[in-house]
């Protein structure tokens, strides 16, 4: 009978050193997720004060670096699937966002792991309508000759990757211009250069400039103009209709990126999808302000599709 008890005994011990444990202890889910910086080239990651691409405040981490997740939230896409996820991380004794593109991260696109907290619980990015934005050509030229916006490639330099792209044949000195307006009233939009670029990955082609528009500190989407020579510069504001962003260069040839003069114009939705003007036909007459696409809003269902 003793031995009964005894053994009772020590098998309650057991239970309740094991039921503490488990309920004192802090599960991996609770815990800051370790993750390494991945997927840049060799360069690392960019010390950013929110979830989005621009504006930076200094270098941030090394390619491989060790940094310390300390919660999600939803941003600028970066990379394939239109990923919006990004991460506020600790490293070297500094706090910034990185897009999760850059994080070795266990989850997939736009899926934050289970039990990892959200910064200031906000809803995703993608959610939603932002005010509906018209985009105008930005020069006198043609529509593309030999390949129209529903199947045109889109710059692989440019962060993130835009929703449609096409070709705008004009000659090489020809001005380039920034034309948008809100379609929603009393919407006040303003414009600013958000990245500068090289046009093609071996550096040649010239240059391109992406605009981003906004409705006071909301990001609404993008213009981005290729194969030009810019007369803007980083971070510098500009008038939403009429200002000069560049002029049509004339560069070396490269096959299937620079062939001859012209813009390759692209835009982007910073949430939804940006959409392009289904009535142009192949080498169709382009005059400056002519409509484009629309961005913001919510008037199309993926990339490369056309405005209802």
């Amino acid at each position: 009978m003793f031995r009964r008890y005894l053994f009772l005994g020590i098998l309650g011990i057991l239970l309740s050193t094991l039921l503490v444990g488990v309920g004192g202890a802090t599960t991996p889910a609770e815990a800051a997720l370790t993750v390494r910086v991945i997927n840049t080239d060799g360069q690392g990651v960019a010390s950013r004060p929110g979830p989005h691409l621009s504006p930076t405040n200094g270098y941030g981490a090394p390619a491989n670096a060790t940094v310390v997740a300390q919660c999600w939230t939803w941003g600028d896409a970066v990379g394939p699937y239109v990923n919006r996820l990004w991460w506020l991380v600790s490293y070297a004794g500094r706090q910034f966002y990185v897009a999760d593109r850059y994080l070795s991260t266990p989850n997939v696109a736009n899926q934050p792991p289970a039990g990892q907290p959200q910064c200031g619980g906000s809803p995703p990015a993608s959610s939603g309508t932002a005010p509906l934005v018209w985009l105008g050509s930005p020069v006198d030229g043609r529509w593309s000759t030999y390949e129209g916006a529903a199947t045109h490639h889109r710059l692989g330099n440019a962060s993130p990757t835009n929703d449609w792209a096409v070709d705008l044949e004009v000659g090489a000195g020809a001005p380039v211009y920034l034309y948008a307006a809100p379609q929603v009233s009393g919407v006040v939009i303003t414009a600013r250069v958000d990245q500068v670029g090289p046009s093609c990955y071996g550096g040649g082609g010239g240059r391109f400039v992406t605009v981003g528009l906004y409705a006071g500190s909301t990001r609404i989407g993008s213009a981005t103009y290729a194969h030009i020579n810019p007369t803007v510069s980083l971070g510098q504001t500009l008038n939403r209709w009429g200002s000069r962003v560049g002029t049509v260069g004339s560069y070396a040839y490269q096959p299937g990126c620079w062939e001859g003069a012209h813009v390759h114009f692209e835009m982007y939705s910073n949430r939804n999808y940006a959409c392009f003007n289904k009535g142009f036909r192949l080498g169709q007459a382009v005059y400056r302000t002519n409509f484009l696409g629309f961005t913001g809003g919510n008037v199309a269902s993926g990339v490369q599709r056309p405005c209802p």
